[in-house]
């Protein structure tokens, strides 16, 4: 019996010395797992200051730029909203893209959005400039859109040849265009001229992939700002060549 306690001492040392080596083992329990995993999703979420894309005469479309994280389909933005008198923030809505329409709002009134990234119970925030709906941009457009550019792409499922236009909405921050593009004659065939109608609400960007175009040609696009279906204001416009099918990029 004098034994005993040591023998108890003994015992509970290997049960000790066994679990330490068991979790050596199998690694780290899945709360630590978790935890871990957390403290590194923090460091991976990361969006870019939201912009106004366009709007409308109620409408607000935002756009930003996320992290590649590896997390895509997984993460979901909040987006809040407030107008200038106001302390507190409003929930508007919550999107899994990196673009929102954030509807229903009143013109003439200054708004601040705040968009959320949450993944699990990881979130990462920012806000955006002061911004309005101005009933001046209603009354008519004086400024073309800018900064147009264009590339030779393949877009599956479309006629090629394509190009793909890129612009930046007018200074009235229209959300609809009309773009109509002229190609040069050649010898053996006419001048080839189409048009198009878009609406960056639909798109969620400023741009358009003109197809079925024809190789070898020098075209001349138009963009318009479209207010009530009419063209208003002064076009942008830009040039660009068609050249050989080797020089177009597959977009996937």
């Amino acid at each position: 019996m004098a034994y005993f306690p040591k023998t108890r001492i003994l015992q509970r040392t290997l049960i000790l010395l066994l679990c330490a080596t068991f979790r050596v083992m199998t690694g780290p329990t899945s709360t630590e797992s978790a935890n871990r995993n957390v403290a590194s999703d923090v460091g991976l979420l990361s969006i870019t200051q939201p912009k106004m894309i366009c709007h409308g005469s109620t409408i607000i479309a935002l756009t930003w730029t996320a992290a590649d994280n590896g997390f895509s389909g997984k993460i979901r933005y909040d987006v809040l909203l407030r107008q200038q008198n106001q302390t507190g923030w409003n929930y508007s809505t919550t999107v899994t893209d990196t673009f929102v329409r954030v509807k229903d709002l009143q013109q003439d009134v200054m708004y601040k959005f705040k968009v959320i990234q949450r993944f699990g119970n990881v979130s990462s925030s920012t806000e955006t400039e002061w911004m309005k709906i101005s009933l001046e941009n209603f009354r008519g457009v004086k400024s073309p859109p800018r900064n147009i550019s264009t590339h030779n792409v393949t877009v599956d499922g479309k006629q090629p040849p394509c190009v793909r236009v890129n612009w930046q909405p007018s200074a009235e921050m229209s959300c609809k265009y009309s773009i109509h593009w002229l190609g040069s004659s050649t010898r053996t065939s006419p001048s080839h001229d189409d048009a198009a109608f878009v609406d960056i609400l639909d798109l969620r960007a400023a741009q358009y992939d003109m197809c079925d175009l024809r190789y070898g040609r020098e075209y001349t696009l138009f963009i318009h700002s479209d207010v009530n279906g009419q063209e208003e204001g002064p076009a942008g416009s830009a040039t660009f060549y068609t050249s050989g099918e080797n020089n177009f990029k597959r977009l996937s």
